[in-house]
């Protein structure tokens, strides 16, 4: 994990921010997901990409639901359930706060019905620590 901004908890939202390896390519954009910490498993929704702000280096941030630990230092990999939306470039912060809220609701749905990986064996993710 890599120390981001710190701007997603204050918009409701904090988020791991992962290192993606060299020559990741990946359409920027927001992904449902499912992510394991230790032998613990999380649904989350993760976004690609930061059009709003810097995008040079364009950070992978996941935000798991019903979770609220300190985790850097700790290993987390994440694997993709499906794709939600492209990126977008909202008009503030208002807008960009409710586009997460649909996108939190979206990464839900998909995951309620999406199979199970089990233990993110076959993952088509990445280990960040």
């Amino acid at each position: 994990m890599i120390e981001g901004d710190r701007r997603g908890r204050e918009l409701g939202y904090p988020t791991a921010n992962l290192c993606t390896p060299p020559g990741f390519h990946l359409a920027q954009g927001v992904y449902a997901v499912r992510a394991m910490l230790g032998d613990r498993r999380f649904n989350g929704v993760a976004a690609y990409g930061k059009p709003m702000f810097n995008n040079q280096l364009p950070p992978f941030e996941t935000h798991l639901f019903d979770f609220s630990e300190d985790i850097y230092g700790k290993t987390l990999s994440v694997a993709l359930v499906g794709h939600i939306r492209g990126q977008e470039v909202f008009s503030g912060l208002p807008d960009l706060i409710a586009a997460m809220d649909r996108d939190s609701a979206a990464a839900k749905t998909i995951l309620t019905t999406a199979l199970p990986i089990s233990g993110l064996d076959a993952h088509i993710g990445f280990f960040a620590d």
